[in-house]
């Protein structure tokens, strides 16, 4: 027998009177083992207004969403949680009267939830607000010392949350870089992002690097390159590009060595309900299972250690907001649509043993 090979003998389950149905049974399981999961669910809508270009960040346990254009065209303030281990919402306490936005960036570190910036009418915005998840309440803290800004985007390494570009009242989209130390509430201006602004560009972060893709650049342009940023030497590498066109609106979301692109909409105002996975340890960038509802931009996302994907809100393809919320069941060990061409479980029907060939796993 290879090494790969191995053989359940049918007399254990024989005695259990189940022998007839053993072999499908098997299978199933298997597959269910191997392929987790691979597709899309509804799940607890987001319980206030539909809306779009809202704000979010993760602590422990909880997603906390909130802000965003509502369909009446109104900026909001206010803020929900999500409880991951039983699909509820419930409200927590918004940001302070006065304090409506959109294209806000949020993150969060330890216990505390940040929203930085954004648009509020025609005011671009360079505060920062702390949120204490212990108390339920927020906290101003220091703004950024340079022009308000919406559509920029944030990511944390260690104890420092980097923003990337925004659109400021005189600029279509910059390139400033900003490190905000949470330990000493304080701002600190690094490098130009090296390929030029960026608005409503999408990043994540691991443990030790920053991610960014997509953004419409001050000329107009929907870049597809993918960028990776080293915090400790202040500098960018250009890792290639995404499979498709660039766009913007999308969410990039970092699970382990792993990032996920989520929906968004191009330069030819094509919305996208696409799912793409991009592995680090190789650099290979694979198309999971479309989202089974209307193409969308501008949600919320977050990654559930399941493992899962979860997305809330969002502005569909015929201009409806929405206030859906969707999981996305994330393969464990082998690619899509691959299992037949790893997994051979023989002979069916099966005798006195069932051999099972995990060979190109």
């Amino acid at each position: 027998m290879a090494e790969n090979d191995f053989q359940i003998p049918t007399f254990i389950v024989e005695q259990h009177g189940i022998m007839k149905h053993f072999c499908a049974l098997v299978f199933l399981l298997l597959s269910n083992f191997l392929c987790f999961g691979q597709f899309w669910q509804a799940t607890t809508n987001f319980p206030s207004a539909e809306r779009d270009d809202a704000t979010g960040f993760a602590i422990g346990n909880f997603f906390y969403v909130g802000t965003g254009l509502t369909s009446w065209f109104a900026p909001t303030s206010d803020f929900y949680k999500y409880n991951a281990s039983n699909a509820t919402w419930a409200q927590v306490a918004g940001l302070p009267q006065g304090e409506e936005r959109q294209y806000a960036c949020g993150f969060s570190h330890a216990n505390s939830g940040f929203v930085f910036g954004g648009l509020r009418d025609t005011n671009y915005l360079n505060d920062l607000w702390r949120y204490d998840a212990q108390t339920d309440s927020w906290q101003q803290v220091a703004s950024l010392p340079a022009a308000g800004r919406s559509g920029a985007t944030c990511f944390v390494l260690a104890d420092t949350a980097y923003f990337v570009g925004g659109k400021t009242k005189n600029n279509l989209a910059t390139n400033e870089v900003w490190a905000y130390n949470i330990a000493t509430n304080s701002w600190q201006q690094k490098s130009n992002f090296p390929a030029g602004g960026r608005w409503r560009a999408s990043s994540a972060a691991t443990f030790q690097n920053g991610y960014l893709l997509f953004g419409k650049d001050e000329f107009g342009n929907y870049p597809p390159q993918f960028y990776d940023y080293n915090a400790q030497t202040d500098q960018w590498t250009n890792l290639g590009q995404f499979p498709l066109a660039g766009r913007t609106h999308a969410q990039l979301v970092a699970q382990f060595n792993t990032l996920y692109v989520l929906m968004g909409i191009d330069s030819s105002a094509t919305f996208a309900k696409d799912i793409w996975r991009f592995e680090l340890v190789n650099s290979v960038w694979t198309q999971l299972n479309d989202l089974p509802a209307a193409p969308r931009r501008g949600g919320v996302a977050f990654a559930i250690q399941a493992p899962q994907l979860f997305y809330t809100t969002g502005l569909d393809s015929a201009g409806t907001r929405t206030n859906q919320s969707w999981l996305y069941n994330l393969p464990i060990s082998i690619t899509e649509n691959a299992l037949d061409k790893t997994v051979k479980i023989y002979p069916n029907p099966c005798a006195e043993f069932l051999n099972i060939n995990l060979e190109n796993l």
